[in-house]
C-alpha cells in the first residue's frame, strides 16, 4: 500500500468513525475484564453459596485422641458470601460423646452386709447432643488461604439419664475385685441407689477465629477456633430406690464445651 493510498484511508471519515467504534469497543471490553476479574478476586460473588461438612470427630479419633474428642461434633452447614466478604452462616450440630461419663460394668465395692459384698456401679445414657447455629463472619482473602473472624449463637438440647446401680456377691471373698455383668453371682439390689432423668436447653454463644484453604476448583478445607460459652437448663426427676420416692431436678449449669482447642474442622463446596 503507498503513502497516498494511506493518506486516503486515514482522511476517510467512514473508516475514522470505524476505527473509533473499535477502539471504543476494545476498551470497553478491557475495562469490563478488569473490573469482573477484581470483583472475583475481592469478593468471589460468582460462588457465594457454600455447603460444609463437619469432621471433627472423625479425625481426632484417626489421630488416637481421648477426652477431648467429646467437645468436638459432626455438623451440616451453609454459608452465603456477600459484597465485602461479609459471610451469614448457619449449622446443624449434633456432639456423639457430650457430656460422657461411666458405663454400666464399672463398679467399686461400697460395703459388705452380713457377709455379702456389695458393690456400686455409677453410670450415665446421655442422648446426643443436639445445636443449631446462627452467626456472621468477615473473610479477610489472601489468594487461596482465607481467614476470618466471626461468632456465632447457638440452640441446642439433650436428653440426660444418669444414677446408681448397687449389685450384691455373696460368692466373692475379695472386695477389692471389681465384678463383670455377666457374672452368674451378680445379685440386684433394689432397695439402693437411683435413677434421674432430665431434658436440656441450653443456649451457646461462640467468638471465632476460622481458616480456609482452597484444594480444587471448588472445594476447601476449613479449620474454626476460638472460646465459647454454653448457659444451660435441666428439668426432670429423680427416683430413690431406698426411699421410693421422686423429686424434681431444676439445675442451671455454665459450661466452656471447646476451651482451648478447634472446634470445627470441615470439608466445604462452593456452589
Amino acid at each position: 500500500m503507498s503513502i497516498s493510498e494511506l493518506k486516503v484511508l486515514r482522511t476517510n471519515p467512514k473508516i475514522q468513525i470505524t476505527m473509533k467504534k473499535l477502539t471504543v469497543i476494545c476498551l470497553t471490553l478491557c475495562f469490563v475484564y478488569q473490573l469482573k476479574a477484581q470483583e472475583v478476586l475481592a469478593y468471589d460473588t460468582i460462588r457465594k453459596h457454600e455447603l460444609s461438612l463437619g469432621v471433627s470427630p472423625a479425625i481426632a479419633v484417626m489421630l488416637g485422641a481421648g477426652d477431648y474428642s467429646n467437645r468436638m461434633n459432626f455438623n451440616l452447614s451453609y454459608k452465603c458470601y456477600f459484597k465485602n466478604n461479609y459471610v451469614f452462616r448457619t449449622s446443624f450440630a449434633a456432639f456423639p460423646i457430650a457430656n460422657p461419663g461411666f458405663l454400666r460394668g464399672l463398679s467399686e465395692y461400697d460395703r459388705t452386709v452380713n457377709g455379702v459384698n456389695v458393690f456400686r456401679t455409677y453410670y450415665t445414657g446421655n442422648g446426643i447432643k443436639t445445636q443449631l447455629n446462627l452467626g456472621g463472619e468477615k473473610i479477610y482473602k489472601i489468594n487461596r488461604l482465607m481467614h476470618g473472624i466471626g461468632a456465632e449463637l447457638g440452640f441446642n438440647h439433650q436428653f440426660l439419664q444418669w444414677g446408681e446401680d448397687y449389685r450384691s456377691q455373696p460368692f466373692r471373698s475379695n472386695p477389692n475385685n471389681s465384678y463383670s455383668p455377666a457374672d452368674t453371682a451378680n445379685y440386684s439390689v433394689d432397695s439402693l441407689g437411683y435413677r434421674s432423668t432430665a431434658t436440656q436447653i441450653g443456649i451457646a454463644v461462640q467468638v471465632f477465629y476460622s481458616v480456609r484453604y482452597q484444594i480444587a476448583r471448588r472445594w476447601y478445607i476449613s479449620a474454626t477456633l476460638g472460646p465459647s460459652i454454653n448457659f444451660a437448663y435441666a428439668k426432670g426427676n429423680t427416683y430413690d430406690r431406698r426411699k421410693k420416692e421422686n423429686s424434681s431436678i431444676d439445675s442451671f449449669n455454665l459450661d466452656f464445651p471447646n476451651v482451648p482447642i478447634i472446634s470445627d474442622i470441615s470439608i466445604c463446596f462452593r456452589l
